[in-house]
């Protein structure tokens, strides 16, 4: 598995986004307008996506746990 961390939406972050397995957006974290904004383009690319409000390790732990992409981290 690879991982990318956005706190900020900056520049072409539909570019940055890339074209991966699985998002988890940590909505406690990021803004309103970041949500938006990413649930747009993931919709536009048919990414499995999920939403969790706390950004705690458990959190991580219980969305991967949930929704296992088959890494090693799951």
């Amino acid at each position: 598995c690879k991982a990318k961390v956005f706190t900020k939406k900056q520049g072409a972050f539909r570019k940055q986004l890339g074209s991966p397995d699985l998002v988890i957006l940590f909505t406690g974290t990021v803004s309103h307008k970041m949500v938006e904004g990413a649930q747009n383009i993931l919709k536009n690319k048919r990414v499995r996506w999920i939403w969790v409000h706390s950004s705690s390790l458990t959190a991580l732990r219980g969305a991967l746990q949930n929704e296992c992409c088959g890494c090693e981290i799951c």
